[in-house]
């Protein structure tokens, strides 16, 4: 099969009932719902033949659809109660959404984006799957890297160090790179997840996106920071 036989699709997942923010995915964000800039960012990348926007709520596909009217390409898709709770699974989601909507074949490519990523690019969307196909990555997974001292908390609320030895400190040149998930979004195979049931299986490869633009709006802080940082267009 060759690549411009190969169909792509992408789930961005919406979902009303958010416990930090209020409304988070439709809340204005420099003049437009946060989830808007994720949906535009698939949308100029040019690669999918649907974008799915997977929601709960009529007032949330409402406030978003308004925008695209004219984009055959993006479905807005009701998820079921069940992947709607606070404990579903994004996973269980993505198997709704593939299992429910029959032109999703078994051969196509899949991306999950995370509508609180404002700050993600079509080019980062474009350059990932380049570098997916290239490397013959089963997932590949977005991420910005670091060199850092990592420290996790043991039974007794102290303090260890995580892969580094604290009476050993290394200059910053002479350290490894953390790649640290910034949950933008994901590559993988729709028959590969079908199998595995997870996004994150095989031969498993990242997209180094900048740090600044790698946040992920959990918190008033955070949507704070992403909405100034957007402006300087960083």
């Amino acid at each position: 099969m060759t690549q411009r036989q190969k169909k792509f699709f992408c789930v961005i997942p919406i979902r009303k009932g958010s416990k930090g923010i209020k409304n988070k995915n439709i809340k204005n964000f420099n003049g437009k719902p946060l989830a808007y800039y994720t949906i535009k960012a698939a949308l100029e990348s040019k690669i999918f033949n649907k974008i799915i926007v997977a929601h709960n709520s009529d007032l949330y596909k409402r406030k978003l659809s308004k925008f695209f009217k004219k984009y055959n390409s993006i479905l807005f898709y009701r998820r079921s109660e069940q992947s709607s709770t606070d404990t579903a699974s994004t996973e269980s989601l993505i198997l709704e959404v593939i299992k429910n909507n029959f032109f999703i074949k078994k051969d196509s490519i899949f991306f999950l984006i995370q509508a609180t990523s404002p700050l993600l690019k079509a080019i980062d969307l474009i350059k990932a799957y380049m570098s997916y196909n290239k490397e013959k990555y089963d997932t590949l997974f977005s991420s910005y890297k670091k060199k850092i001292f990592i420290w996790c908390s043991n039974s007794k609320k102290t303090m260890k160090p995580y892969y580094h030895n604290p009476f050993l400190r290394k200059m910053k040149q002479d350290r490894k790179f953390f790649y640290i998930e910034n949950g933008a979004f994901y590559i993988f195979k729709t028959l590969n997840f079908l199998n595995k049931e997870n996004r994150i299986h095989g031969r498993i490869g990242t997209f180094v996106m900048p740090e600044i633009r790698s946040i992920e709006i959990d918190d008033k802080d955070e949507f704070k920071i992403a909405e100034n940082l957007y402006k300087f267009k960083i």
